[in-house]
């Protein structure tokens, strides 16, 4: 990456900023970094968000834990027949599920091989059929892959693995 820059620019390669090496990598071929642009986006999505009638962000959050830990998740799956369940696959910790509305949640995936997740599908005719796509679709430093694709259809109480090992990322 740094012979590429150093090609096109002809210059000294200046020490980054956070996140400046995601944006230049995705500035090729002329390296250009246009923070007003980013900026501009960055409000247009705010006021997108903000003109919304039924805006999600309007509400008030509460953390319910765990606080000692970091974690993400990749995706999120509600049932389409009852909004009180819904799914969340984690890139490094399966899929966790609660039936109250995000009150509780308990993990439904760990006797699993692989508990990267990188997506989840509810069949919208029959929601005990629960789709779950393995692999972290966010690749960041280090690659978590998945082996394939797994179908429960007693709403996440058991899997079975349907194939497609060979794909490393399912999202």
């Amino acid at each position: 990456f740094d012979d590429i820059i150093k090609k096109h620019n002809k210059s000294k390669i200046k020490t980054h900023f956070p996140f400046e090496e995601y944006y230049m990598s995705r500035n090729y071929p002329d390296f250009k970094l246009n923070i007003n642009a980013i900026e501009e986006s960055k409000q247009d999505i705010q006021n997108a968000i903000h003109s919304r009638s039924n805006n999600p962000f309007d509400s008030t959050w509460q953390s319910i834990g765990p606080g000692n830990i970091g974690g993400r998740f990749n995706c999120l799956a509600s049932n389409p027949e009852n909004d009180s369940v819904i799914y969340a696959g984690s890139p490094c910790g399966g899929i966790f599920k609660t039936t109250d509305k995000g009150q509780n949640w308990n993990p439904i995936f760990d006797d699993q091989s692989y508990l990267t997740i990188g997506h989840i599908a509810i069949n919208p005719k029959n929601s005990n059929v629960v789709y779950a796509g393995t692999g972290d679709v966010n690749i960041s430093g280090a690659a978590f892959i998945g082996n394939g694709i797994y179908k429960s259809t007693n709403a996440g109480q058991s899997w079975t693995h349907l194939g497609l090992i060979q794909e490393s990322i399912i999202s």
